[in-house]
């Protein structure tokens, strides 16, 4: 690991957010805390935790926003382990448990993940920290192959052609987001509130057009209906930057199972069933 990288995840702080509650889930998942599902017998947040601890070789600081109430055993097995437990009492809020993990954090760089990645891979996770390390750029973002991800999982995802370049036309790919994403102490205050926006926006078209510009959206609706490439990167770098003033950088390659997470209740069998790598 070079001095650089070393420097680097001495001041990053990885916030997994685990207070995330669904009702349809309870059958499942106990109390429908998706964080909480066995993985292997542990739960998959202390998973998650596991895998960015090895892959920062320890030198990150890991915060796991949970949503149901600690036990005294939770929080001593977390600390046992390197990472910090601590709870949000509103789990239908991702900006709240972000903010929760900053206000618990001591550390300005930031990495947010969700809690929901049973196969994560330690080898991958170090790879994005190095990609983050050596950026500039106020948020980083990264996205995953279809082809390299099928090689590897089954499971459905949300697909979408987008050109990877400036301009449309340029590298185009089918990929899909992963689910994690750097954000640069230089510019915390305003790069978390394009986070949290962006995060809550992520699934519906309207409140994306708020964030990122009804042009883009109409452009992601267009492309969905047509399945023709209609958006580049380059635009939607050059829309955040001109309403936010931060500078967005995407990652390619980012990794498979760092984009499989558990939407659906099949998916959770299939994910047990699966050897660990952590």
């Amino acid at each position: 690991m070079s001095a650089r990288i070393q420097h680097f995840l001495s001041g990053l702080t990885i916030i997994i957010l685990a207070a995330g509650h669904d009702e349809k889930l309870e059958g499942i998942v106990p109390c429908g805390f998706k964080g909480l599902y066995p993985i292997n017998g542990i739960p998959m947040y202390e998973k998650i935790a596991a895998a960015f601890l090895k892959a920062s070789e320890g030198l990150a600081e890991v915060i796991v926003v949970a949503g149901w109430v600690r036990s005294n055993e939770e929080i001593k097995t977390a600390h046992e382990k390197g990472f910090q437990l601590i709870s949000c009492n509103n789990s239908k809020s991702i900006r709240q448990s972000i903010e929760a993990g900053r206000s618990a954090a001591t550390r300005q760089n930031t990495v947010i993940v969700t809690a929901d990645l049973p196969e994560i891979d330690v080898a991958e996770t170090r790879q994005l920290l190095a990609k983050y390390a050596r950026s500039e750029a106020g948020i980083v973002y990264g996205v995953a192959d279809e082809q390299t991800y099928r090689r590897q999982f089954s499971a459905d995802r949300t697909w979408i052609s987008i050109s990877l370049g400036d301009k449309p036309g340029e590298r185009i790919r089918r990929v899909t987001g992963i689910n994690a994403v750097y954000v640069a102490g230089h510019c915390l205050e305003t790069a978390l509130e394009v986070v949290n926006k962006l995060f809550e926006a992520r699934k519906n078209p309207f409140l994306l057009g708020w964030v990122l510009g009804i042009g883009i959206a109409l452009r992601f609706g267009h492309q969905l209906l047509t399945r023709k490439p209609c958006i580049c990167v380059g635009a939607i770098k050059e829309r955040v930057f001109r309403k936010f003033g931060v500078i967005v950088e995407l990652i390619e390659d980012a990794g498979p199972t760092l984009c499989h997470d558990l939407d659906k209740p099949e998916h959770f069998s299939v994910s047990n069933s699966q050897a660990a790598r952590v």
